[in-house]
Protein backbone atom coordinates (compact mmCIF):
# COMPACT_ATOMS: atom_id res chain seq x y z
CA UNK A 1 0.00 0.00 0.00
CA UNK A 2 2.60 2.31 0.84
CA UNK A 3 4.91 2.15 -2.17
CA UNK A 4 7.76 3.37 0.13
CA UNK A 5 8.32 -0.09 1.86
CA UNK A 6 9.49 -1.00 -1.75
CA UNK A 7 11.34 1.87 -2.76
CA UNK A 8 12.34 4.02 0.18
CA UNK A 9 13.18 6.97 -2.17
CA UNK A 10 10.18 7.40 -3.26
CA UNK A 11 8.79 10.97 -3.65
CA UNK A 12 6.16 10.97 -6.57
CA UNK A 13 5.11 7.96 -9.14
CA UNK A 14 4.96 8.07 -12.63
CA UNK A 15 2.03 5.62 -13.72
CA UNK A 16 1.58 4.88 -17.47
CA UNK A 17 -0.57 2.62 -19.75
CA UNK A 18 0.49 0.43 -21.97
CA UNK A 19 -2.32 -0.73 -24.99
CA UNK A 20 -1.93 -4.34 -25.97
CA UNK A 21 -5.31 -4.58 -28.03
CA UNK A 22 -8.34 -2.34 -29.93
CA UNK A 23 -11.30 -2.79 -31.60
CA UNK A 24 -9.99 -2.32 -35.30
CA UNK A 25 -7.88 -5.84 -34.61
CA UNK A 26 -10.81 -8.48 -34.65
CA UNK A 27 -10.99 -11.43 -33.14
CA UNK A 28 -10.01 -13.73 -35.87
CA UNK A 29 -6.46 -14.02 -34.56
CA UNK A 30 -7.58 -15.10 -30.79
CA UNK A 31 -8.78 -18.38 -31.96
CA UNK A 32 -5.96 -21.04 -32.00
CA UNK A 33 -5.63 -24.52 -32.37
CA UNK A 34 -3.79 -26.44 -29.55
CA UNK A 35 -1.05 -27.21 -31.33
CA UNK A 36 -0.27 -22.71 -31.63
CA UNK A 37 -1.33 -22.48 -28.06
CA UNK A 38 1.85 -24.73 -27.10
CA UNK A 39 3.89 -22.39 -29.59
CA UNK A 40 2.35 -19.43 -28.00
CA UNK A 41 3.00 -21.02 -24.16
CA UNK A 42 7.04 -21.71 -25.31
CA UNK A 43 6.79 -17.93 -26.68
CA UNK A 44 6.04 -16.60 -23.09
CA UNK A 45 8.38 -18.95 -21.54
CA UNK A 46 5.73 -21.51 -19.93
CA UNK A 47 5.51 -25.05 -20.52
CA UNK A 48 2.59 -26.12 -22.79
CA UNK A 49 -0.20 -28.54 -20.51
CA UNK A 50 -1.34 -32.10 -21.90
CA UNK A 51 -4.32 -30.62 -22.56
CA UNK A 52 -3.28 -28.58 -25.50
CA UNK A 53 -0.30 -31.38 -26.53
CA UNK A 54 -3.08 -34.10 -26.45
CA UNK A 55 -5.63 -31.94 -28.55
CA UNK A 56 -3.31 -30.33 -31.09
CA UNK A 57 -6.64 -29.85 -33.48
CA UNK A 58 -9.24 -28.46 -30.90
CA UNK A 59 -9.83 -24.94 -31.42
CA UNK A 60 -9.62 -22.44 -28.46
CA UNK A 61 -9.98 -18.85 -28.02
CA UNK A 62 -6.95 -16.85 -26.23
CA UNK A 63 -6.99 -13.89 -24.24
CA UNK A 64 -6.01 -10.84 -25.90
CA UNK A 65 -3.14 -10.06 -23.31
CA UNK A 66 -1.60 -13.37 -23.90
CA UNK A 67 -0.82 -12.42 -27.28
CA UNK A 68 2.14 -10.16 -26.71
CA UNK A 69 5.72 -10.80 -26.05
CA UNK A 70 6.21 -11.44 -22.52
CA UNK A 71 5.31 -8.33 -21.24
CA UNK A 72 6.26 -7.43 -17.83
CA UNK A 73 9.90 -7.80 -19.81
CA UNK A 74 9.12 -4.99 -22.71
CA UNK A 75 7.36 -2.79 -20.46
CA UNK A 76 10.07 -2.79 -17.84
CA UNK A 77 12.33 -2.05 -21.23
CA UNK A 78 10.24 0.72 -22.02
CA UNK A 79 10.49 2.22 -18.63
CA UNK A 80 13.83 1.76 -17.92
CA UNK A 81 14.84 3.76 -21.16
CA UNK A 82 12.72 6.49 -19.77
CA UNK A 83 14.69 6.75 -17.01
CA UNK A 84 17.72 6.97 -18.65
CA UNK A 85 16.38 10.02 -20.46
CA UNK A 86 15.41 11.73 -17.30
CA UNK A 87 18.54 11.05 -15.99
CA UNK A 88 19.99 13.25 -18.98
CA UNK A 89 18.15 15.78 -17.74
CA UNK A 90 19.12 15.58 -14.02
CA UNK A 91 21.90 13.18 -13.47
CA UNK A 92 20.10 13.48 -9.71
CA UNK A 93 16.60 12.01 -10.42
CA UNK A 94 16.85 8.44 -9.83
CA UNK A 95 13.93 5.36 -9.43
CA UNK A 96 12.43 1.84 -9.80
CA UNK A 97 10.29 0.87 -12.38
CA UNK A 98 7.50 -1.71 -12.02
CA UNK A 99 4.97 -3.78 -13.64
CA UNK A 100 2.37 -6.23 -12.38
CA UNK A 101 4.83 -8.51 -11.07
CA UNK A 102 6.53 -6.14 -8.38
CA UNK A 103 4.45 -5.61 -4.59
CA UNK A 104 2.93 -2.37 -5.75
CA UNK A 105 -1.14 -1.33 -6.31
CA UNK A 106 -0.95 -0.12 -9.76
CA UNK A 107 -4.75 -0.20 -10.16
CA UNK A 108 -5.33 2.63 -7.22
CA UNK A 109 -2.49 4.47 -8.22
CA UNK A 110 -3.36 4.42 -11.74
CA UNK A 111 -6.66 5.94 -10.93
CA UNK A 112 -5.52 8.16 -8.73
CA UNK A 113 -3.69 9.57 -11.19
CA UNK A 114 -6.88 10.26 -13.55
CA UNK A 115 -6.13 7.14 -15.91
CA UNK A 116 -9.39 5.87 -15.56
CA UNK A 117 -12.18 4.19 -13.07
CA UNK A 118 -12.61 1.88 -11.50
CA UNK A 119 -15.39 -0.63 -13.25
CA UNK A 120 -17.71 -3.02 -12.09
CA UNK A 121 -15.49 -5.92 -13.12
CA UNK A 122 -12.64 -4.42 -10.84
CA UNK A 123 -10.43 -3.73 -13.68
CA UNK A 124 -9.34 0.01 -14.47
CA UNK A 125 -11.32 1.58 -17.42
CA UNK A 126 -10.84 4.38 -19.17
CA UNK A 127 -13.71 5.86 -21.79
CA UNK A 128 -11.34 6.76 -24.21
CA UNK A 129 -8.78 3.94 -24.74
CA UNK A 130 -11.20 0.92 -22.93
CA UNK A 131 -9.61 -1.16 -20.33
CA UNK A 132 -7.06 -3.40 -22.87
CA UNK A 133 -3.85 -2.04 -21.42
CA UNK A 134 -0.97 -3.13 -18.74
CA UNK A 135 -0.48 -0.30 -16.45
CA UNK A 136 3.30 0.15 -14.96
CA UNK A 137 5.18 3.02 -13.82
CA UNK A 138 8.70 4.36 -12.06
CA UNK A 139 8.82 5.30 -8.34
CA UNK A 140 10.77 8.57 -8.75
CA UNK A 141 13.34 10.09 -5.93
CA UNK A 142 11.82 13.89 -6.97
CA UNK A 143 9.17 15.59 -6.00
CA UNK A 144 6.56 16.74 -9.18
CA UNK A 145 3.04 18.00 -9.08
CA UNK A 146 0.57 15.47 -8.51
CA UNK A 147 -2.61 14.83 -11.42
CA UNK A 148 -6.04 15.19 -9.83
CA UNK A 149 -8.32 12.30 -9.79
CA UNK A 150 -11.15 12.63 -13.06
CA UNK A 151 -14.49 12.55 -12.52
CA UNK A 152 -15.52 9.86 -14.97
CA UNK A 153 -19.47 8.79 -15.99
CA UNK A 154 -18.38 5.21 -15.02
CA UNK A 155 -20.30 2.08 -15.55
CA UNK A 156 -23.58 3.98 -14.34
CA UNK A 157 -25.96 1.47 -14.68
CA UNK A 158 -24.58 -0.94 -16.63
CA UNK A 159 -24.07 -4.05 -15.29
CA UNK A 160 -22.99 -5.99 -18.44
CA UNK A 161 -19.80 -7.68 -17.19
CA UNK A 162 -21.27 -8.90 -14.30
CA UNK A 163 -24.35 -10.72 -16.17
CA UNK A 164 -21.41 -12.35 -18.79
CA UNK A 165 -19.57 -13.77 -16.29
CA UNK A 166 -20.23 -17.52 -16.98
CA UNK A 167 -18.41 -18.27 -13.73
CA UNK A 168 -20.57 -15.53 -11.50
CA UNK A 169 -16.90 -14.47 -9.89
CA UNK A 170 -18.24 -10.95 -10.38
CA UNK A 171 -20.58 -8.71 -8.65
CA UNK A 172 -20.73 -4.74 -8.61
CA UNK A 173 -17.24 -3.70 -8.19
CA UNK A 174 -16.00 -7.21 -6.68
CA UNK A 175 -14.43 -10.22 -7.52
CA UNK A 176 -14.54 -13.35 -5.90
CA UNK A 177 -10.99 -14.74 -6.74
CA UNK A 178 -11.99 -18.24 -6.13
CA UNK A 179 -14.47 -18.22 -9.14
CA UNK A 180 -12.50 -16.44 -11.79
CA UNK A 181 -11.18 -17.78 -14.91
CA UNK A 182 -8.34 -15.97 -15.31
CA UNK A 183 -7.12 -16.24 -11.72
CA UNK A 184 -6.92 -20.10 -12.33
CA UNK A 185 -4.68 -19.32 -15.51
CA UNK A 186 -1.40 -20.09 -14.04
CA UNK A 187 -2.57 -23.44 -12.05
CA UNK A 188 -2.09 -27.02 -13.02
CA UNK A 189 -5.34 -29.17 -14.74
CA UNK A 190 -5.37 -30.85 -11.24
CA UNK A 191 -7.07 -29.69 -8.53
CA UNK A 192 -9.65 -26.98 -10.50
CA UNK A 193 -12.72 -26.53 -9.82
CA UNK A 194 -14.78 -28.55 -12.35
CA UNK A 195 -16.91 -25.24 -13.05
CA UNK A 196 -14.23 -23.26 -13.84
CA UNK A 197 -12.60 -26.82 -15.97
CA UNK A 198 -15.22 -26.87 -18.08
CA UNK A 199 -14.59 -23.48 -19.45
CA UNK A 200 -10.62 -23.98 -19.75
CA UNK A 201 -11.63 -26.48 -22.39
CA UNK A 202 -12.94 -23.75 -25.03
CA UNK A 203 -11.01 -20.99 -23.43
CA UNK A 204 -7.31 -20.99 -22.93
CA UNK A 205 -4.47 -18.92 -21.28
CA UNK A 206 -7.96 -16.61 -19.53
CA UNK A 207 -10.45 -14.94 -20.29
CA UNK A 208 -11.74 -11.72 -21.46
CA UNK A 209 -15.38 -11.91 -21.36
CA UNK A 210 -16.12 -9.06 -18.95
CA UNK A 211 -14.05 -6.65 -20.70
CA UNK A 212 -15.66 -8.33 -24.23
CA UNK A 213 -18.60 -6.97 -23.72
CA UNK A 214 -17.77 -3.72 -21.79
CA UNK A 215 -19.07 -0.39 -23.92
CA UNK A 216 -16.06 0.97 -23.58
CA UNK A 217 -14.06 -2.02 -25.44
CA UNK A 218 -16.35 -1.44 -28.47
CA UNK A 219 -14.82 1.35 -30.21
CA UNK A 220 -11.21 2.05 -29.53
CA UNK A 221 -8.08 2.32 -32.16
CA UNK A 222 -5.62 3.89 -29.40
CA UNK A 223 -1.98 2.62 -30.92
CA UNK A 224 -0.31 0.10 -29.12
CA UNK A 225 3.58 -0.01 -28.66
CA UNK A 226 5.45 -1.86 -31.24
CA UNK A 227 6.89 -4.29 -28.93
CA UNK A 228 3.34 -5.23 -27.65
CA UNK A 229 1.92 -5.51 -31.10
CA UNK A 230 0.00 -9.49 -31.15
CA UNK A 231 2.09 -12.24 -32.57
CA UNK A 232 0.90 -13.92 -35.36
CA UNK A 233 0.70 -17.94 -34.86
CA UNK A 234 0.97 -20.43 -37.25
Amino acid sequence: IDIKNWYPEAKSVLICTFNYWNSTLGEKRLYLKGSQVSKLLKIRHRKPSNEYKNNPNHVYKVTRYSMPMPYQKEIKVILKEMLAEFKQIDPAINGKAFVDTSPVMEKPLAIKAGLGFRGKNAIVVNPDIGSFFFIGGIALNIALDSDEPKKFKGCGSCNLCVKACPTKALSEYKLDISKCITAWNYVKMQGIPPFIKKHRKTLALACDICQEVCPYNKKTDTPIVKQLEPVTIK
